[in-house]
Parts: C-alpha cells; structure tokens; sequence
C-alpha cells in the first residue's frame, strides 16, 4: 500500500525504471495523486464485493480511463435523464434575457420617435430591421459561450466535430430567438412592464409543453396543439437528440431486473426470445442464477419515449429558423399597424367617416320631400 506522497514518488519512479526494462509489475494503490496515477499504463478498478468496474488501458493524462466514465455517467438511464433536463434548464434563462432586452428597446424606439422620425432622418422600417439584427452578433457570442460552458461540463468532449458543433449552431439560435421574441413582444406595447405580462405567459406555456415534463402521448388532446406550436419542443428534440442518438445504453445495478430463469436454463436462453421483441439487453447471458435484465439497448429507445428522433435534427434546426422569421415579421407589422400607422386612430376616422355619410343621407331626404310639398301647394 502506498502511503507517503514523498515515499511514494521515488518507489514509482524505480518500478518505472525497472518496467521500462521489461518487467512487468502489479501495484495496490490507494488514493494517489495525479503524478502518481499518471505513471501507472493500466488499471484494475475494484468496486465492493470485488466487481469490476474498469479494466484497461490509462491513457495520456488518463483520457482513456476519462472518456470511459463520461461515456457511462451519460449513458444510464438517469444520465440520459439528467441531459435531457439540463438542456430543458437551460431554456429557463429565456424569460430573463428577453426582459432585459426589451427596455434597450424602449430606449432606441423614444428617441427614433422623439428625434428620427419628426426629422425623417430614416424610416420605420430601417429603425425596426436595424433593432433586430443589432442583436444577433450579441446572440453569437452569447451563444458559443453558453455551449462552452454548458456543453462540455454535461457531455464532455469524446464527440465528434459535427455533434459538438450542431449543438453549438443550437445554442446561438436560442440566442438569435430571444431576441426577436423579445422585438416582437414589445415592439407595439407602450412599456417593458405591460410586455412583461405577455412574455411570462408565452414563456410558460411554450416550456409547460414542450414534452420533457409530460411525454407527448400522455398530453390531452387539447394540449398537443401546443406541444406542436412550441419553439422549445423543436429546439430541445433537436439539441437532445444530437448530444445523445446512437449510444449504446449501459444501465446502473439499480436500473436492472435481477431474477433467476426456470432451472437448467442460462439467463440468455430464457430472455433472449423476450429482449428480441422488447429490444433490451441481457448483461449475464452465460449465467445460470441472477440474471440481469436492462430494459433498454441504445438511447435511440429511450429517446422515441418523448418524441425524439436524431434523424429530425435538422428539421428542428430550420423550423427554429421559421420561428425567428416569424417574430421578425410580427415585430415589423406590429410596429406599423401600432404605432405608424396608427391602428386605434384608423379605426376612429374610419367610424367618423361612416357616421358622417349617414347624417348626411337623413339630412337630405326631409329636405327633398318638403320642396315637393311646397311645389304641390304652389
């Protein structure tokens, strides 16, 4: 057993010396230090009771040993669970940047209305599309540092390049939407306040239904539409199932079935009949006794519990993309019907208008049937 940092150092540098000459050499160790476990090529990994939990090859800087676990934590039933709710968090931070936009909105629209727009310095239209994209340099370099600090925490960096950076296209459009959201939102309300009524209820609902806190074929009927209308259920499909398709699921001990088959018979013998239709996996299948059942094979299954499917991850990318347009273009006609051209004021010369032809026709008819009178005395 190793015990003394300083002791421990100068006995792993001898065996070092000696297993560079050939020699092969086993060591206990307990509790060692970075430097000291980097020295070590191979590692048994002993859980209690004596099971194996690795045993393999370290790595340079032990990346080996580390990918394996990252891999594993990730890919457990409650992993995948943690990925899909830390990708579903991460929508929470929507409401909050959508109203602190929204005031620097308030700023720019008075002054354009108090000093651009009296001096027609420019149009409506140049004040609005420069409001919008504005924004979006903001939203790029918010959004690759929110997957820096998101992605690689939750994932790791084990991979590849296009899942990394699909997922990173992910977070700059959660940025890029925010902030046409926050436009169309505020773009014909008086103040940040009165929008920030509309903006919670919207947010609420679009993350009520977006299929993580309810799976899809649970929702009433009423309430798929919005599941369906959601910009979240798109985003969040599509961010999820690029961090996790395509794995191979290594369920926990405590997300097994643990049972004996009929006697004479090996774990495999008896369930595999069973696993081919219900598509789990047999971890023992030379065991006699204690078999153990995981209920699922590859995340792909565990996925297609929520509606969510690697193959539609572009999909979701460009109906995302639908969304931005469309708060772009509310932004802009709301803004015109609003506050250029003035929709309330229409409406009121529009019913003056109507009143005025009507007065006018009752007031001529009497007159018309009196000169009639008159020439028929005369």
């Amino acid at each position: 057993m190793l015990t003394s940092i300083q002791s421990s150092w100068s006995i792993i540098a001898f065996l070092r010396k000696i297993s560079s000459a050939g020699q092969a050499i086993l060591c206990t160790i307990h509790q060692p230090s970075a430097i000291l476990f980097q020295e070590f090529d191979r590692l048994l990994f002993l859980a209690r009771g004596g099971k194996t939990v690795y045993f393999g090859e370290l790595g340079a800087n032990s990346r080996t040993l580390l990918d394996y676990f990252e891999n594993q934590a990730n890919t457990t039933q409650a992993g995948m669970q943690t990925i899909i709710f830390s990708v579903f968090m991460l929508t929470t931070i929507f409401s909050s940047l959508v109203q602190q936009i929204q005031p620097l909105f308030i700023t720019q629209r008075s002054l354009y209305e108090s000093r651009e727009r009296p001096s027609k310095a420019y149009s409506w239209v140049a004040f609005m599309v420069a409001n919008i994209v504005v924004e979006i340099p903001y939203g790029i370099i918010a959004g690759v540092l929110t997957f820096a600090t998101f992605y690689y925490p939750v994932v790791g960096a084990s991979q590849s390049s296009e899942r990394q950076g699909l997922v990173m296209l992910f977070c700059v459009q959660l940025l890029i939407y925010t902030s046409t959201f926050a436009d169309m939102t505020i773009a014909a309300l008086p103040d940040a306040q009165t929008a920030s009524g509309l903006v919670s209820l919207l947010t609420l609902m679009s993350i009520l239904f977006n299929g993580v806190l309810q799976a899809p074929d649970q929702l009433p009927g009423f309430w798929m539409f919005m599941y369906r209308v959601s910009p979240f259920t798109y985003w969040i499909g599509g961010t999820v199932s690029t961090m996790l398709a395509g794995r191979e699921v290594q369920c926990s001990a405590s997300e097994v079935s643990v049972f004996d088959p009929p006697s004479g018979q090996s774990c495999g013998a008896y369930l595999a009949d069973y696993a081919a239709v219900a598509g789990g996996q047999i971890q023992n299948p030379d065991a006699t006794a204690d078999c153990r059942y995981c209920s699922l094979s590859n995340t792909d299954q565990f996925l297609a519990g929520s509606s969510i499917y690697y193959s539609e991850r572009w999909r979701n990318f460009g109906i995302m993309f639908a969304f931005i347009g469309f708060n772009a273009f509310v932004a802009v006609l709301s803004y015109y019907l609003f506050r250029v051209a003035n929709l309330s004021s229409l409406k009121a010369k529009l019913h003056k208008t109507k009143g005025g032809a009507k007065v006018a026709a009752q007031g001529g008819h009497p007159g018309e049937r009196s000169g009639e009178k008159d020439a028929g005395t005369a």
